[in-house]
């Protein structure tokens, strides 16, 4: 059963318009709340929990937190931090998490 032109018009308008719709909504929450107010926080510091919750994908787990790790670090220097107070912890957990590979 094939769609009649009219019907793919319309559908294609409505699809393009609540795109649009979507897209101004998002710019009115942005400017309404222009920075997040969530802290920074590891929320697993311990090597052994984190091991036992990777249900043996520890050298993903490790390439996950290594990959955080350096996320962590290049948005702070980009920033102009000079305290990088999680680096420690999460290069910890990579490295640990990769000594049980």
């Amino acid at each position: 059963m094939k769609a009649s032109p009219q019907v793919t018009i319309f559908a294609t308008a409505l699809l393009l318009l609540s795109m649009a719709c979507s897209m101004l909504l998002l710019h009115q929450v942005d400017k309404t709340r222009p920075v997040a107010t969530l802290e920074e926080t590891l929320f697993i510091s311990s090597p052994k929990v984190l091991q036992r919750m990777s249900l043996g994908y520890n050298g993903l787990l490790a390439d996950i937190y290594w990959t955080r790790a350096v996320q962590y670090f290049g948005s702070h220097h980009a920033a102009g931090a000079e305290h990088y107070d999680l680096l420690g912890p999460l290069l910890f957990l990579a490295s640990d998490a990769s000594a049980y590979v």
